[in-house]
């Protein structure tokens, strides 16, 4: 959906009020999209809105997102001081072998050590690490933006999507 692409580059460039705007459209017209849903917490969750963020979010699913909804739950539960829910997440998101996810929630509850343990396990930096890494969560990644860790990640992702050769295009 058109709308959706919108609100995402709207998120991505910083103009939330707007994101939000054209979000709770894409999810008026077609609820289903689950998308809409998603970029409306991500911009509840961007305008510190953390309460409302956590109820676009709860239970939320989008399929090519992998875990940002509920990465970005854990986020909101932890900037709303709800440490005992973020915690669990992350340790949901361990099970789960998503280390860049318990990572960033460490890094938000501050536990530095737990975050680098976690992050240096990476191995897939696919289409939702690499566009949050680069574009969402400033307020996790600040206190890292100078520490080598957050330069090896942007090399780690970098290297993940210059694996392939990009095939030329026919005809």
């Amino acid at each position: 959906m058109v709308t959706s692409n919108l609100a995402l580059s709207l998120l991505t460039n910083g103009r939330t009020p707007e994101a939000l705007v054209v979000a709770r459209r894409t999810h008026a017209l077609q609820p289903d999209w689950t998308s809409g849903r998603f970029y409306e917490g991500l911009a509840q969750y961007h305008l510190g809105r953390f309460d409302e963020a956590v109820q676009a979010l709860d239970g939320l699913v989008v399929e090519w997102a992998g875990s940002g909804p509920r990465l970005t739950l854990a986020l909101a539960h932890a900037a709303l001081g709800d440490r005992g829910t973020a915690l669990r997440l992350a340790d949901e998101f361990v099970q789960d072998d998503d280390p860049y996810s318990a990572g960033l929630v460490q890094l938000a509850l501050g536990q530095r050590a737990e975050a680098e343990s976690s992050l240096r396990r990476v191995t897939r930096w696919d289409y939702w690490p690499a566009l949050s890494l680069h574009h969402l969560y400033p307020d996790v990644f600040a206190g890292i933006r100078e520490d080598p860790l957050h330069g090896w990640m942007l090399r780690q992702a970098g290297q993940w999507w210059q694996r392939e050769p990009i095939a030329p295009i026919e005809g």
